[in-house]
This record gives C-alpha cells, sequence and structure tokens, in this order.
C-alpha cells in the first residue's frame, strides 16, 4: 500500500498496518516457539481463553479473542512440527479421526456448495462464512494437535490440573463478597457464559476427587468441593440458565453411577420420592428466568428452519447462511433473523445430514474409546481423567441441544463463545492422547 493510498483509506489504515505486521512478526516468533515447545502452546492457549480479557476488533461484530488467535497457530506449529521433525513415533491410530476429519472436509465441501443462491435474499458475508469455518475447522484441528503432542502423561496431568486452577479462579471472583465482587470485570464474561466451561470444570475436578486414588485426601476434598460449588452456583445465581447447571449436574450423576453403580441404583427410588416431594422446586428451576419463553421460541424456530433445511439436506446452505435466510419463514408471526440455539439443528442447516452424522460417529468412536479405554486402567490420574471426559462428553451432547455450546454459531456466540467451547476438544484429544500412549505401552 503506497503512502498516498494509506491517507485515502482514512486515519486508522496506518495503525492497522502496523497492527498487522507486529502481529506477523509475533506469529512467526510463536511459531519458533511452538517447534522447541510444542506442548506449552496449549498451556499458552488455555490461560489466555480463560483469564486474558483482552480482544481485537475484526471490523464486525465478533471480536477476536486469545482462544480463537492462538487456534491457528498452535495448529500451524504442529503441522510444521511433523513436517520438519518427521516423527513417525506418535501417529495416532483411533477410530475418532476418521470422522472428525469427515466432518471437516464436509465444512469445507458445505462451503463451496453454500455459494449457490439457494434462497431470493442475500446469504452471509464471504467473511463470515470462512469465520465460521474457522470455528469447525479449529475446534477439530485442536483435538488433533492434543492428541498428537500431549501423549507424555506429565503434559497430560499439568495441562488438566492447569485448567482446573484457572477454573477455580472464576468461582473464587463469583463468591467474593461486596466491592471485591468487581474484580469479576477483569476476567473475560463470556467464559462463565459459556456452558463448556461449567460443564467440565464440574467433570474433571469431581472425576479426579472420585477415581483418582493417588490424590490425598485433602487433594481429594479440594477438588470435589470445587464441583460442588460451581453448581451450588450454577442452582442459585443461574437458575434461569439451564445450560449452566444442567450439563454440569448431569456429568457428576454419570460419574457417580460409573463409579458406584449399584447404590446409585438403589438410591433411584428414593431420589425419584424426594423429587416428587420438591415436584415445585424443580418446576421452578425449569420455569424460572426466561426458560419457558426460551423452550418456545426454539420450538417454533425447528418449525420454521425445517422448510430452509430441506433446500439441500445432504449438505445443507453453507457455514453462517442460513441466518439470512430464516428472514422467509416467520417465527411467531415475526419476519426476522434468528438461529437455532441447538448445535445439532446449526449442523444441518450449515453442513447438512451428512456434517451431522460425521459429528455424531465422531461422538459415538469417543464414547467407545473412553469406554474400553477405562478397563485398561487400575487408578491413579489417568483413570479419573477417563472417566472425566465420558461423564463430560455425555453431558457435552446434552448440552448441544440447549444452545451452540460446543460449535459456537457465528451470529450467536461466535467467536466469544470459543473460549469455553475448546474445552471438550482439548479434553477428548487428551483421551486420545491417552489411548494412544497405553497402545505403545502394551
Amino acid at each position: 500500500m503506497s503512502v498516498g493510498s494509506i491517507f485515502i483509506s482514512g486515519p486508522y489504515a496506518f495503525d492497522r498496518i502496523v497492527i498487522l505486521q507486529l502481529a506477523a512478526v509475533f506469529g512467526f516468533g510463536f511459531l519458533l516457539f511452538l517447534l522447541q515447545w510444542p506442548q506449552a502452546g496449549l498451556a499458552l492457549l488455555l490461560t489466555g481463553a480463560i483469564l486474558v480479557k483482552f480482544e481485537i476488533g475484526t471490523g464486525t461484530e465478533s471480536r477476536a479473542n486469545a482462544a480463537i488467535l492462538l487456534s491457528p497457530l498452535l495448529i500451524g506449529g504442529w503441522l510444521l512440527h511433523r513436517v520438519f521433525r518427521r516423527e513417525t513415533h506418535d501417529r495416532v491410530h483411533s477410530r475418532t479421526t476418521l470422522p472428525l476429519y469427515l466432518l471437516m472436509i464436509t465444512a469445507v465441501l458445505a462451503l463451496v456448495v453454500g455459494q449457490y443462491p439457494w434462497f431470493p435474499v442475500p446469504r452471509a458475508s464471504t467473511t463470515a462464512q470462512l469465520a465460521q469455518l474457522a470455528i469447525f475447522l479449529f475446534s477439530g484441528g485442536l483435538f488433533l494437535v492434543v492428541a498428537y503432542q500431549l501423549q507424555d502423561q506429565r503434559w497430560l496431568k499439568w495441562i488438566t490440573y492447569l485448567f482446573i486452577v484457572l477454573g477455580s479462579i472464576h468461582l473464587l471472583v463469583r463468591l467474593l463478597p461486596g466491592s471485591l465482587a468487581s474484580l469479576s470485570g477483569t476476567l473475560p464474561e463470556a467464559v462463565m457464559g459459556g456452558s463448556m466451561f461449567w460443564t467440565w470444570l464440574v467433570a474433571m475436578s469431581f472425576g479426579q476427587a472420585l477415581m483418582n486414588r493417588d490424590l490425598g485426601p485433602v487433594a481429594r476434598w479440594v477438588m470435589a468441593g470445587l464441583a460442588l460449588t460451581a453448581i451450588g452456583i450454577g442452582l442459585t445465581q443461574m437458575t434461569g440458565w439451564m445450560s449452566g447447571w444442567l450439563p454440569a449436574l448431569l456429568s457428576v450423576i454419570v460419574l457417580l453411577f460409573l463409579r458406584f453403580p449399584i447404590p446409585t441404583l438403589a438410591a433411584t427410588p428414593a431420589i425419584l420420592a424426594l423429587a416428587w416431594l420438591g415436584e415445585s422446586h424443580f418446576i421452578g428451576l425449569a420455569t424460572a428466568g426466561d426458560n419457558p419463553y426460551s423452550y418456545s421460541t426454539r420450538v417454533a424456530a425447528i418449525k420454521s428452519l425445517l422448510p430452509l433445511l430441506s433446500a439441500n439436506p445432504l449438505l445443507g446452505l453453507g457455514p453462517a447462511n442460513y441466518y439470512h435466510y430464516t428472514i422467509l419463514y416467520p417465527i411467531l408471526g415475526w419476519y426476522v433473523k434468528f438461529n437455532s440455539h441447538n448445535n445439532y439443528l446449526d449442523l444441518i442447516g450449515q453442513t447438512g445430514l451428512l456434517g451431522l452424522a460425521c459429528f455424531l460417529w465422531f461422538a459415538w468412536a469417543v464414547g467407545v474409546t473412553a469406554w474400553k479405554v477405562r478397563f485398561r486402567l487400575m487408578n491413579g490420574f489417568e483413570l479419573g481423567y477417563v472417566y472425566s471426559v465420558l461423564a463430560g462428553l455425555l453431558a457435552t451432547l446434552v448440552a448441544a441441544g440447549l444452545g451452540d455450546w460446543v460449535i459456537p454459531f457465528i451470529y450467536n456466540t461466535g467467536f466469544a463463545g470459543f473460549r469455553s467451547s475448546v474445552l471438550p476438544w482439548i479434553f477428548m484429544g487428551g483421551l486420545v492422547a491417552l489411548e494412544q500412549r497405553l497402545a505403545r505401552r502394551t
């Protein structure tokens, strides 16, 4: 760009050029760092996603945060690491990789198909489509990065405990009294506003407390207390937000069943009786806040989206596109743009039934992997990790029906939601890394 064009473009053009140049230098330096210490990049990603509030404007409604900026660098560093180091000992042979690759390929094909004018209204901008595709590819790419690079148990353990510590900072700030509570403004709000943060913080901490016998009594009680505190906050401070407490509570129930199957089943009648006696309380939880309105609009959204989804059921309408087409079909009598608030419908709308099938296949493969790996472990951190991932996976599949928490939709949770949506992909990738290490050891 010439000097004259800089002045013509406006007063902020020069600033943008400087920022891009600094970003390029930083990115190159970070890639060199990742080539030397690839696992440390994941620790930086978690820290940046959970604690760093700073964001960069993109010229759209979505602002880039540390998670979305570091993800392509981690994925690129991992690819360069494999190309230049030519390492073969850490190859991943897992039933989870094929459906994941197919999901990412389907998202790319959907982007191509999405350029067809399916309806007589403008589709999403190219920027929005590419941003949505990036969320698909970054999610799957991080899963692969973790699966390849955390096959050393020390790093897997360190990343897990780092997340629990970082998550406990959010809980601590939430519980601070009076004026100290204002410290919450220094942390990114989108983290605690993401269902996956609560789900996986509870699953990972409670799983270690319940299954890891290598932990001392104090550490296990601290882990259990952290999980129960998170659920307590959800049931008392976020009663109108089911995505915050329901999946997390479900993960605890699953873990209790896996650890104590017979006592849990035996206690089921008593639990049902207590639920019947406290029926009004549970009804209050279900109808608190905007839950009734949210439920009615989601049902209405399904009815309005069916004509759109039928236009190309195989590959969908392309990343981010269906949002602009919804104006053609009214929801509750209003001709407005809306999104489904449901990951499964989002997948059909953007990548078709083929994309949904790949996602469900991938989730099934992760579940089967966790179920089989658990029989090869006796106790300790690894056993707690596998059980946590199994419970977290089931809770995540429930949360996916309550919102776009697993693969954020660019016109809803967007890049901000990616701060917490990376968690299931990272920890499920850690499960595959553990599977590969066990296979080599065997």
